[in-house]
């Protein structure tokens, strides 16, 4: 609400968005990639969903949809209040409305592709790390603690925020193509949008391509596991009994 109407009388509606998207996209990787971790690579019943007649196509559609879910819970808590907040104070047409919703599913699926991606860069990490609670607790206090100390700063950041904008405007156009993309979509500009929108659906018509022909391989690999060394010994005779 602090941010949507100055924007407005600013000129520079796309550079909220894209500020919430960017946001929306960085919570969604944050809350989702353990979903990724724990779902795709880490489940403790594949090796006995494989087993049952059941194709992998199906077993790598239900872990995808379960990722997908927490993509766009994650996404949503940031993209759609901020959406709210614009439509309510500036009050846009309906094409607005609907681009911002159509954006919602891509900023979802964005964030199921990078989930993916960094999901398995923390399987590979894990596998070879000891002691994963101690760093799985190190690593959550560390991020509550970035999460408190931001908020504790909100005011300042948006304040910062309204004060720089023009030089926010202008790393964002050379540094984030895609974001810019996005917001001067959701700002309501055609080509952007379907630009941001086809991106989204490539990478993940991508990643899915690439799942479907490695997932087994990436479900049944015990990276870090400890490997059985077996020693030739010579067998004896028991009673049975003994």
């Amino acid at each position: 609400m602090l941010l949507a109407v100055p924007f407005a009388e600013m000129g520079l509606v796309w550079l909220y968005f894209a500020i919430f998207g960017l946001a929306a996209l960085l919570a969604g990787v944050m809350g989702d990639v353990f979903t990724a971790y724990g779902a795709l690579y880490r489940a403790k019943d594949n090796d006995t969903l494989l087993a049952l007649p059941i194709p992998p196509g199906t077993l790598l559609t239900a872990r995808m949809a379960q990722v997908m879910g927490m993509a766009f819970l994650w996404t949503g808590l940031i993209w759609l209040p901020s959406c709210l907040c614009y439509w309510i104070t500036v009050r846009p047409g309906a094409g607005a409305v609907l681009a911002g919703l159509l954006l919602w599913v891509a900023l979802a699926l964005t964030v199921t592709v990078l989930c993916c991606f960094l999901g398995w860069l923390v399987a590979l990490i894990a596998g070879r790390l000891r002691n994963r609670n101690f760093w799985t607790v190190v690593l959550s206090l560390t991020f509550f603690f970035l999460y408190y100390f931001f908020f504790a700063r909100i005011d300042a950041v948006f304040e910062e925020i309204l004060l720089k904008a023009a030089e926010l405007a202008e790393g964002i156009r050379g540094y984030a193509w895609p974001v810019y993309q996005l917001g001067l979509g959701a700002a309501g500009e055609l080509l952007p949008f379907l630009t941001f929108m086809g991106l989204a659906l490539i990478l993940f018509g991508l990643c899915l391509f690439i799942l479907s022909k490695t997932f087994i391989r990436i479900v049944t690999s015990e990276r870090g596991a400890k490997k059985n060394v077996y020693k030739a010994r010579r067998a004896s005779q028991q009673s049975a009994d003994r």
